[in-house]
C-alpha cells in the first residue's frame, strides 16, 4: 500500500510538472503572440501614417468593389469621405469628369473601375469638380476643381486570386495652370515679335524709299557745290 501510494504521488507530481511545463510554454507563446501583435500594430500604424501623409490620393477597393482605403489626400480632393457605394455610383457621387472638365465620366471610364476589371492604367486625365462648380468653355473654374492624373492596377493574392484594385491620383492643377499661363506668355511674345518684325520691315521700306527719293536732290546739291 505504501508503494502504491508513493507511485500515485509520483504520477501526480509528474502530471503537475508536465502541466507546469505546458503552462510555461503557453505563457511563452502568449508573450510571443503579444510581441507579434504589438509589432503588427506598430507596422499598421506606420503604414497608415505614411498613407495619410502622402500628397497623392490613394484609393483601394476589394474584389466586390467596396472601398477599403481612402487616404487623407483623397478626402481633400473630393471633399468627401469613403461611402459604401457600388462602382456604378462612384462617378456621380464623387463628381468625376473627363480630362476636359466638362464631360461627366461614365462608370466604364472610372480609373478604379477599369483597374478592378483587370486594366493597368498610367496617368489617365480626370477632373474632380464638386457640385456648384462652374465651367467656362472647356475650362473648369472654382477653387475646389482639381485636375488629376490617375494610375491604377488590379491586386491579387499570392495564389493569384482577385483581391481588388488600387489607384493613385496626382494633383496637377497648379502645374497645368502654370503651363497655360506660360503658353499665354509665349503667344504674347510671339505676337510682339511678329509686330516688331513688321515694324522693322516698314522702317526698312521707309528708309529705302527716303534714301531713293533723296538721291537726285543730293546729286544736284553736290553739283552746285562743285560749281561754287
Amino acid at each position: 500500500r505504501d508503494q502504491a501510494l508513493v507511485r500515485a504521488v509520483g504520477r501526480a507530481l509528474n502530471l503537475a510538472l508536465e502541466r507546469a511545463d505546458s503552462l510555461g510554454q503557453l505563457g511563452e507563446r502568449s508573450r510571443e503572440l503579444e510581441r507579434l501583435n504589438l509589432d503588427l500594430s506598430r507596422e499598421r500604424s506606420f503604414l497608415s501614417t505614411v498613407l495619410e501623409n502622402l500628397s497623392e490620393g490613394v484609393v483601394a477597393c476589394d474584389e466586390l468593389g467596396r472601398l477599403t482605403l481612402f487616404n487623407n489626400a483623397t478626402r481633400t480632393f473630393h471633399g468627401l469621405d469613403a461611402s459604401p457605394l457600388l462602382p456604378g455610383e462612384w462617378a456621380g457621387h464623387y463628381d468625376l469628369y473627363e480630362g476636359d472638365g466638362v464631360t461627366p465620366m461614365v462608370t466604364e471610364r472610372v480609373p478604379l473601375y477599369r483597374a478592378l476589371q483587370g486594366e493597368r492604367l498610367r496617368e489617365v486625365e480626370m477632373v474632380i469638380r464638386p457640385r456648384g462648380g462652374q465651367t467656362e468653355g472647356a475650362q473648369t473654374t472654382g477653387a475646389q476643381a482639381r485636375q488629376l492624373l490617375a494610375s491604377g492596377q488590379p491586386m491579387f493574392t499570392p495564389g493569384g486570386q482577385p483581391l481588388g484594385a488600387v489607384m493613385t491620383m496626382r494633383d496637377v492643377t497648379a502645374r497645368n495652370t502654370a503651363k497655360q499661363r506660360l503658353q499665354v506668355t509665349v503667344e504674347q511674345l510671339q505676337r510682339s515679335n511678329a509686330e516688331l518684325s513688321a515694324a522693322n520691315e516698314e522702317l526698312e521700306a521707309f528708309t529705302y524709299g527716303v534714301s531713293h527719293d533723296l538721291r537726285t536732290p543730293l546729286r544736284h546739291i553736290k553739283g552746285f557745290n562743285q560749281m561754287l
